[in-house]
């Protein structure tokens, strides 16, 4: 391997585990407040109270999914190479920033969003090493 290739393998990393913050999050945020109709509370650490919408957080997932298969169709060729197994990555990192950006307390969204897609990464990156193969 070589350093270019390392280069653009640490860059996707970097994006997959920024864009559900950037472009999820984001959107999750601008749809919820516009198109929200059906809304559920979540608490902070203090006892406040903040509300997120199902159609807010529908957004999040495909607008992390979007950008997540734009980022690894332009920086690798893993969609080309192990087409199941990296959109098995792609939806779970899509629906686990959902379902974290749901639960998460209030103001601990963004980290907890980033920790979840690096650990998930990691153990996609330590699968594929393994020969991953579906059972």
């Amino acid at each position: 391997t070589d350093f270019s290739s390392i280069r653009k393998l640490f860059i996707l990393v970097w994006i997959l585990s920024n864009n559900g913050v950037a472009f999820g999050d984001t959107a999750g945020e601008g749809v919820g407040a516009f198109l929200g109709k059906h809304r559920f509370k979540v608490r902070g650490f203090f006892g406040q109270e903040n509300e997120r919408s199902v159609e807010g957080c529908i957004a999040v997932f495909l607008f992390t999914t979007i950008s997540n298969v734009m980022a690894i169709a332009f920086c690798s060729d893993l969609l080309s190479d192990f087409t199941l197994e990296t959109m098995c990555l792609v939806f779970i990192l899509g629906f686990g920033t959902m379902l974290f950006e749901s639960i998460s307390f209030k103001g601990t969204d963004n980290l907890v969003i980033c920790l979840f897609c690096q650990v998930t990464i990691f153990l996609w990156t330590s699968f594929m090493n393994e020969g991953y193969e579906l059972i």
